[in-house]
């Protein structure tokens, strides 16, 4: 055996060799392509290619966009997220600060806990209340004056529908929240149509789960709660429209872990079972035949169209709870 593979040096040249091999592993991850994990979701655009040009103000920045572009891309960056995201939950704190860790393994958002309010946000004052209720009043005018109805349907967060899966030290106080203060404040002004869907949700989760414990959003059978309380309610303007919840059959079966799971990079640890709702009869919507005009930027415009053109329309504004709610309301409107 060599002299020098005896004694302390061995050591010594097993920490040089191995501080070589890191120092330049994410430099051929970055050529060859050699990590294996997978693509994590992080909610955000990654930084561009620092700007190449031969003027002061970019030579100054580009040491700063360099940095923000090799951050974003040098090799084995996923693996390391996703060991430090393990070691993170092992430990029972969240790698994100966008995501709070409850019980049995349920994430929440931190933004969409009411009484959390990690961005400083002041409750509504009065003005607000008011504004809020002015502009409800001028939609509500607005449509009446094409012939159509307006509905204004609030949508809880998980946090509100779930609070007992929140860590004890986000107990929610007894202190109302701005969603219960506006929906007093509309209670005491009436005349725009309100619908709070946080009763029939909270009724609901009794007999099902209705939201996806590692997602922000409700489950298939929580938009099916919601699709029957708004057709209860458009039924005092459309006479014999109703849900048909006999029609849909509760399905599980195996999925991966939701938006959240992904924001904190371990879709499949936080994998669980999904329930689905599946119809006994084909649906009758189809895609609309005819373009529909959508915004310049921001979520995509869809149209659906029953065979029956005769029955009533409905334009409907969405954010991505709408997902889940459209096939069950489709199928109530000639064209929606």
């Amino acid at each position: 055996m060599p002299s020098w593979l005896r004694g302390p040096a061995v050591g010594n040249v097993l920490l040089v060799v191995g501080f070589f091999v890191c120092i330049w592993l994410p430099l051929a991850d970055l050529l060859l392509g050699l990590e294996w994990a997978p693509r994590i979701v992080e909610n955000r655009l990654a930084a561009p290619p620092p700007h190449l040009a031969w003027t002061r103000r970019t030579v100054v920045q580009f040491p700063r966009e360099f940095e923000a572009y090799w951050n974003d891309r040098f090799g084995f960056r996923r693996t390391l997220i996703r060991l430090h995201a393990l070691a993170s939950v092992r430990l029972g704190v969240s790698p994100s600060q966008q995501v709070v860790f409850g019980k049995s393994g349920w994430l929440f958002f931190a933004e969409e806990i009411p009484y959390l309010n990690p961005l400083h946000r002041a409750p509504l004052s009065e003005e607000q209340l008011v504004h809020w209720r002015r502009e409800l009043e001028r939609r509500r005018d607005a449509l009446a004056a094409q012939g159509a109805h307006y509905l204004f349907v609030v949508v809880p967060n998980k946090a509100t529908i779930y609070p007992e899966y929140l860590p004890d030290a986000l107990t929610p106080p007894g202190t109302p929240t701005d969603l219960d203060r506006l929906m007093a404040h509309l209670r005491d002004h009436p005349g725009v149509d309100v619908l709070d869907l946080r009763d029939a949700l909270v009724e609901a989760k009794r007999r099902d789960l209705v939201y996806h414990p590692t997602d922000t959003h409700w489950n298939e059978l929580g938009a099916h709660t919601a699709y029957a309380a708004i057709l209860a309610r458009l039924a005092r303007q459309v006479p014999g429209m109703s849900a048909a919840p006999s029609s849909f059959d509760a399905v599980s079966g195996p999925a991966l872990g939701g938006d959240l799971a992904d924001m904190v990079g371990l879709r499949e640890h936080f994998a669980r079972e999904a329930v689905t709702v599946r119809p006994r009869e084909p649906r009758r919507a189809r895609p609309a035949t005819t373009k529909v005009p959508g915004p310049p930027r921001g979520r995509l415009s869809h149209a659906t169209e029953l065979p029956d053109a005769a029955g009533p329309r409905a334009l409907v504004f969405i954010d991505s709870f709408g997902d889940a709610l459209a096939p069950f309301l489709s199928e109530h409107f000639a064209r929606a």
